[in-house]
């Protein structure tokens, strides 16, 4: 085996706070003059984090990097001498302290620069899950469309989608159906647990429910439909919820949670693949 020398660069939008996201690894051999650099496939998570500014401005130094690299390729394979070398990447750890930065060079033994880069890349990042063509995976688009769905029958003027309730002066939560003529009959909403980011979900079902924890307490409280007109809403309104499975340990636990919130707030959980049900309350709501 022989030495190589790899850094890892990430993505810091707030220095001060010393939050950072790893971008990618760069990755050299001083006895051959070789260097190479792989991102992550998947920068969603960084744009989510850092915004679409900070994650361009550094794409934009990573991608005069890979410049510098392919000339150094083209010299090799020229039989000229290579550029960059160990100090280089000593440099750029040292030039770079702000919105993107390179850590101090670490030494990997590996056979090749393949190697060695797989083997910095898989020791030092990770991929996000991302969702593949299976039926591990269900989306959120998915459980509305099954709501819509079950809801077909509803006349069309007594059906809104997307609309918003409002409790009080300022806590609102998005449903992604109703029943109302004038009055709101039936809310439905839908949530998905076979996702990857399992976590954030559990998140946005607490905040959710807030606004129907509060219309459950008597609070004021409208429905303010897509059209601009709004709907009377009673406390009691009938409330039912369309939920997925779970496959992994983290979606059953956070499933768990969410379950135990939603019953707090006495909505009717329905099982993805039980829509029927859906069609049986809208046709009760709308009778």
């Amino acid at each position: 085996m022989k030495p190589h020398e790899y850094s890892v660069i990430s993505c810091h939008p707030r220095p001060s706070t010393g939050e950072r996201l790893n971008l990618g690894v760069i990755v050299g051999s001083p006895s051959s003059g070789e260097w190479a650099l792989r991102l992550l496939k998947d920068q969603r998570r960084v744009a989510r984090f850092a915004g679409a500014d900070a994650l361009g401005a550094c794409l934009g130094v990573v991608a005069e990097l890979t410049e510098l690299v392919a000339a150094n390729d083209d010299a090799l394979e020229s039989g000229l001498e290579s550029s960059l070398d160990a100090d280089w990447l000593r440099s750029l750890a040292a030039d770079h302290n702000n919105l993107i930065r390179f850590d101090q060079p670490i030494a990997v033994m590996a056979d090749s620069l393949d190697e060695a880069l797989d083997r910095a890349f898989r020791f030092r990042l990770e991929e996000p899950p991302r969702r593949e063509s299976s039926d591990g995976w269900l989306t959120r688009n998915t459980l509305k469309a099954a709501q819509r769905e079950a809801l077909s029958d509803v006349p069309p003027a007594l059906l809104r989608e997307g609309a918003e309730l409002l409790v009080g002066a300022s806590v609102s939560s998005r449903l992604d159906f109703a029943v109302a003529n004038g009055h709101a009959l039936l809310l439905t909403h839908g949530w998905s647990f076979l996702v990857g980011g399992v976590a954030e979900v559990g998140t946005q079902v607490k905040a959710w429910a807030y606004a129907i924890e509060r219309l459950r307490g008597d609070e004021a409280a409208r429905l303010l439909n897509p059209d601009g007109s709004v709907s009377e809403i009673a406390h009691d309104v009938r409330l039912a919820v369309l939920v997925s499975s779970a496959a992994t340990p983290e979606q059953r636990q956070i499933r768990d949670e969410s379950l135990q919130v939603l019953g707090e707030i006495n909505a009717e959980v329905v099982p993805y693949g039980e829509e029927p049900r859906l069609r049986e309350l809208a046709a009760q709501a709308a009778s």
